[in-house]
């Protein structure tokens, strides 16, 4: 074998083998996971696992709820390594979710009561960390120019995701009901009736009909939302792979993203590692584990 062909392919084999090494805080996050793939072409990919608040909350209003919403730790944590990077000169560019375009001094979304404008007349205050709202949003507003904050996701599907998720749990709420008191005619009446109302079915429909038909709207919206989610994932992955930074890009994501966009930065041939914040809870991707095994377990006698 040619020596430089030997070399080469010894050179390719123990980059297969890397363990990518990170720069962060581990008093504020920990390395779960990383990528495949160790390319010198392209810059590293820093996810950032976040733990969503719903989306009707608004943090701006005071209250005894959000006082204590359990989020607040890990959103901070988010924030606290996000100014730490840039403040060092670590990274100079991120990727958001939820949103499309670049976020700077006109952007116009709001999230979680807080819009752009709201958080940079609050930027110099000293608890400005602790303010609950986006991330990557709040960072802008504090660090401007030395940032460039990216939205990566896809504004159809965000939509789409979120109508197919809430349509698979309202299926898994009927499903568990009708089959739950199939058996007992008092119970399982509202249920029964609710059913045929929601899923257009006749007046005289039985409940194994009822719950054929659960089971079977419940995998449609299923694979819909899956469907949305790899179509966001690859926005993703494609909004790091034209970043025009070689510094290290954190990309804030939802848990329930991770999988699939790691397979997606993958393919791209894109470095990555994931980071899970300390105080992150994984109740998102619980939920898709919890419902695809109730999808699996989805059969009418």
């Amino acid at each position: 074998m040619n020596l430089i062909l030997f070399y080469t392919l010894l050179s390719l084999s123990a980059q297969s083998a890397v363990v990518t090494k990170a720069n962060f805080d581990p008093a504020l996050l920990k390395q779960v996971d990383q990528c495949k793939t160790h390319s010198n072409l392209f810059p590293t990919v820093y996810l950032l696992k976040q733990w969503h608040l719903p989306p009707q909350t608004n943090t701006r209003i005071p209250s005894k709820e959000n006082a204590s919403l359990p989020q607040t730790a890990n959103q901070e944590q988010i924030y606290n390594q996000l100014s730490t990077w840039v403040k060092e000169g670590v990274v100079d560019t991120v990727i958001a979710e939820g949103c499309e375009g670049e976020i700077d001094s006109q952007f116009k979304e709001v999230f979680q009561g807080w819009s752009f404008q709201d958080l940079e007349k609050r930027s110099k205050e000293p608890d400005y960390s602790r303010i609950l709202a986006h991330p990557v949003v709040k960072l802008e507003a504090k660090y401007g120019a030395q940032v460039r904050s990216l939205c990566g996701d896809n504004s159809l599907e965000i939509k789409n995701s979120q109508l197919a998720l809430s349509d698979a749990r309202a299926a898994v709420g009927y499903y568990s009901r009708l089959n739950q008191f199939k058996d007992k005619p008092e119970l399982l009446k509202p249920y029964l009736e609710g059913a045929r109302q929601v899923y257009t079915l006749p007046e005289t429909a039985s409940v194994s009909l009822a719950l054929k038909t659960v089971a079977e709207d419940f995998k449609k919206s299923w694979t819909r939302f899956e469907d949305s989610s790899h179509q966001r994932n690859l926005a993703f992955s494609e909004k790091a792979a034209s970043a025009s930074t070689k510094k290290p890009i954190p990309l804030v994501i939802g848990g329930l993203h991770v999988r699939d966009l790691k397979k997606a930065l993958e393919r791209k041939k894109l470095n990555c590692v994931i980071f899970e914040p300390l105080a992150y809870q994984n109740d998102e991707e619980t939920m898709q584990d919890n419902l695809k095994k109730v999808m699996n377990e989805m059969k009418v006698k």
